[in-house]
């Protein structure tokens, strides 16, 4: 380490060095503060291919919550499956273990620092291996009440797992949706998406029409090719109607009267503000449920917490 705070180059080594004493078929789970962004970067830039398929990345607990509500859907340890009830912050437990240094550390030599350091480091390690068993009985027992009561909450709710396992999935993917941007070229990309839409329209009409003429010829046909014709013209009517919804709802946010022509609009000064204030007010209303998610969790915690001194009391 040759400069100071946390380079993504740094937990790449360590994991290549992990990779290389561990076993080729394991999993790795890696709990690390930013590790949305070491993910990404592992995708985007082929960094670690020996090593890439085998990672499994999640952020550690108390890091968690400083990201963005899309991130911890994704990348929260309890939320991420492999990781059970492990929090990540075995690093702040033992920088808490030795704090008692700090003080004399500051007027302490770099050699003696580093003697200490080193003692301090072997005697935790002996007294956590000694207390080993008991941490284990600990997290075992701990884990199986967990999921007791988990267990107990999902038949509790009247809907089968299935379906939760579906809502939440689809909750994930919403979360996960773009954002909408603001540009100077937004009314222009609105009036491009409509023009590509009307024109996907007309292919599968002219589709339809040529398909209808030959079911009016089924005496010609065998029944297989007359049931795939039908097939083709639902699939297609199906399909103009989906773009038509959409061609719709541009056309609502455009906000201009439809008896214009729509290559009169491009540069129009009203209709970039109008798509900006659109996507804008998307961004707001999305933080505001992100929020609304996080503090749920929070109002949560603290309801139990009064209840419980109230019942102390």
């Amino acid at each position: 380490m040759t400069t100071p705070g946390e380079r993504q180059h740094y937990a790449l080594a360590l994991l290549r060095r992990l990779g290389e004493e561990l076993p080729a078929e394991w999993k790795i789970g890696v709990l690390y503060d930013i590790a949305c962004q070491l993910s990404r970067s592992i995708e985007k830039w082929d960094f670690l291919p020996e090593l890439s398929d085998r990672l499994v990345f999640g952020v550690s607990v108390f890091h968690a919550y400083g990201h963005q509500w899309a991130c911890q859907v994704v990348f929260h340890p309890r939320k991420r499956e492999g990781f059970g009830l492990t929090d990540g912050e075995g690093c702040e437990r033992f920088w808490s273990a030795i704090r008692h240094l700090i003080a004399g550390m500051r007027v302490s030599g770099y050699y003696r620092r580093i003697f200490v350091l080193n003692r301090q480091i072997l005697a935790k390690e002996d007294e956590a291996r000694w207390k080993s068993g008991a941490w284990l009985k600990r997290r075992w027992n701990e884990a199986h009440r967990r999921l007791r009561e988990a267990e107990a909450l999902v038949k509790g709710c009247g809907v089968e797992e299935a379906v939760l396992a579906q809502e939440w999935k689809a909750q994930v993917d919403t979360q996960l949706v773009k954002h909408a941007r603001q540009s100077v070229k937004a009314g222009d990309k609105a009036l491009d998406d409509i023009l590509i839409d009307m024109g996907i329209i007309e292919d599968l009409e002219q589709q339809i029409r040529k398909d209808r003429i030959a079911l009016y010829k089924a005496h010609r046909l065998t029944p297989t090719e007359s049931h795939a014709i039908r097939l083709r013209v639902e699939r297609a009517e199906a399909e103009a109607a989906t773009i038509k919804e959409r061609v719709a709802r541009l056309h609502d946010a455009l906000g201009t009267a439809q008896c214009r022509r729509l290559e009169e609009l491009r540069g129009n000064a009203y209709l970039c503000a109008r798509i900006n204030a659109r996507a804008l007010r998307a961004n707001i209303r999305r933080a505001l449920a992100s929020h609304k998610f996080e503090r749920r969790k929070l109002e949560r915690a603290y309801r139990h917490q009064v209840m419980r001194e109230h019942g102390f009391d």
